[in-house]
C-alpha cells in the first residue's frame, strides 16, 4: 500500500488503526479508486441469482453509500477464487468505467448516472474475467480475454464508441494493461500499451506484448511467462516489470523496440 502523509496508521485490528468501517453488501474482489471525496467499488449482489453487478460509491469522510447503481445481472462462468466483480473501476473525475466481462463494459458520471454501455461479447472462461479497464486521454482501454476469442479494445470515452480492436491468440489472461512513454531506437517516442502474460498450450506464445496506443497493431513481443498470469506491470526507470504466476519469472523489459 501507498500512505502518503508522515503518520500512517501501523497497527490495525477490528477495533483500532481506522477511522471509519462500513459493512459492503455482495462478494467482489476489486480494489477500492478514490477519487477527492468519493470511494468507488464493484460487488456482485447475491439478493438475485445470478447475483446483480453493482457499482457502490462511499463517502471518504465518514464511509456512508453515496449511491449504487446496477449494471445488469452476471453472465458466463467465473469461479471460487475469482468471482464476478474482481475489475477496479477507473475514473478521470468525470467518468467512472466499470468492466463486468461478458455482461458489459458500463460508463456512468460521479453521481452514477448512466452514460453508456457496450455490450463486449462472450467472454466466457472457466475461471472468469478480472482485467480493469484504464482511461488514458479520451480513450478506454480494455482487455477482452475468453477461452474463444480474446482482443485488445479502445474506446471513446465519451459514446463508448469502438475504435479499434486486436484479436490476440490467447485463451486467458487476468492482467490489467500499463500505458507506457517509450523511446525508440530513432530518438523518437511512442506510446505505448503492454499487456503482461498471456494463456496458451504453446509456450512461445506466453508472452509479454505491446500494442500501439494509436491503432492497436502489435509492436513488440518478449516470451518467457507462465500460463497462467495476473499481476499488472510495473514501470519504473525507462523499464517495464511483468512478474508471472504460479512459481514463474520476472521479466525486465526496455520497451521501444520492434
Amino acid at each position: 500500500g501507498i500512505a502518503p502523509g508522515e503518520n500512517p496508521a501501523l497497527r490495525f485490528s477490528h477495533d483500532e488503526g481506522f477511522r471509519w468501517k462500513v459493512e459492503v453488501p455482495g462478494e467482489g474482489w476489486s480494489s477500492p479508486v478514490v477519487w477527492k471525496d468519493r470511494v468507488l467499488l464493484t460487488s456482485a449482489l447475491e439478493e438475485t441469482d445470478p447475483p446483480t453487478l453493482a457499482v457502490l460509491c462511499y463517502d471518504r469522510a465518514d464511509g456512508r453509500l453515496r449511491w449504487r447503481v446496477d449494471a445488469g445481472r452476471a453472465a458466463g462462468s467465473t469461479h471460487n477464487k475469482n468471482g464476478y466483480a474482481s475489475a477496479s473501476v477507473a475514473t478521470d473525475g468525470e467518468r467512472i468505467v466499470a468492466f463486468f466481462g461478458t455482461t458489459g463494459l458500463f460508463c456512468y458520471d460521479l453521481d452514477g448516472k448512466p452514460l453508456w454501455q457496450v455490450d463486449l461479447g462472450n467472454l466466457e472462461h472457466q475461471w472468469g474475467t478480472a482485467s480493469s479497464p484504464v482511461l488514458h486521454g479520451n480513450l478506454v482501454i480494455q482487455l477482452c480475454e475468453s477461452s474463444q476469442d480474446s482482443y485488445l479494445a479502445a474506446l471513446d470515452k465519451t459514446d463508448g464508441r469502438e475504435l479499434w480492436r486486436t484479436p490476440r491468440a490467447r485463451h486467458g489472461c487476468w492482467s490489467t494493461p500499463v500505458v507506457v512513454e517509450a523511446g525508440t531506437a530513432d530518438g523518437g517516442t511512442r506510446t505505448e500499451i503492454v499487456v503482461n502474460g498471456s494463456s496458451s498450450a504453446d509456450q512461445s506464445d506466453r508472452a509479454v506484448t505491446a500494442y500501439a496506443l494509436d491503432d492497436g497493431r502489435e509492436l513488440w513481443r518478449v516470451g518467457g511467462m507462465t500460463q497462467w498470469v495476473t499481476p499488472t506491470p510495473m514501470v519504473r526507470g525507462g523499464l517495464v516489470f511483468c512478474t508471472s504466476g504460479r512459481n514463474g519469472p520476472i521479466l525486465a523489459v526496455r520497451p521501444g523496440g520492434e
